[in-house]
């Protein structure tokens, strides 16, 4: 009797799991309702501007460390650390010339967002900001960190596992404060850094 008894709930079991993995919309807000952490690589073009002087501009290597909470099937809320490394330098107005950029990128920490307007698609539309800084050779001394602010698009792959592929174009922007260099400062600097970043999600 007893082994009769347990035999629909066996069953049963077996049955969840089944719509679980079948299911789109099942699998993915049963992985969109806990704590997820991310790594992130990629690449773009960074570009700064200080006023009345050349503007930088290079491709560059992205990459970003994150993690946070799925607050519902259709909300991520998190904190962002990343940042992105000069390769080529050219000035911004077009006239290309040799400077040594060693030590030179951009480096943020962002609280983001990020919204689903499907929980079985996989899109995902994003934003937040935060904390920037630039480290430029022509500037050596910045009064402080920046603002600045992302905004992008992006997909994550139907979560076969507790782990997700993440494609994510993002553009990120921001302020950032006068910087002393000898006895010159440098005032009204800005960057824009667009990217492409691939990689993989924990939940």
């Amino acid at each position: 009797m007893a082994a009769l008894a347990l035999a629909p709930i066996t069953v049963r079991a077996q049955g969840d799991a089944q719509d679980l993995s079948r299911n789109p919309k099942t699998r993915y807000e049963a992985r969109l309702t806990r704590w997820y952490a991310s790594l992130q690589f990629g690449a773009g073009y960074l570009e700064s501007n200080t006023a009345g002087q050349p503007g930088l501009g290079g491709t560059k290597l992205a990459w970003a460390l994150g993690g946070g909470l799925n607050v519902t099937p259709q909300w991520r809320l998190g904190l962002e650390y990343g940042g992105q490394m000069v390769h080529g330098v050219t000035n911004s107005y077009g006239q290309s010339y040799t400077v040594d950029t060693s030590g030179t990128g951009l480096t943020r920490t962002f609280a983001v967002a990020q919204w689903y307007p499907s929980t079985t698609s996989g899109w995902f539309l994003r934003g937040g900001g935060g904390l920037a800084d630039l480290s430029d050779r022509r500037v050596q001394t910045p009064s402080g960190h920046g603002t600045g602010y992302t905004a992008g698009l992006g997909w994550d792959s139907p979560p076969a596992s507790a782990v997700a592929l993440t494609v994510l174009l993002a553009y990120n922007w921001g302020t950032l404060p006068d910087a002393v260099s000898g006895t010159v400062t440098s005032t009204g600097r800005s960057f824009n850094a667009p990217e492409l970043r691939v990689g993989i999600a924990w939940h």
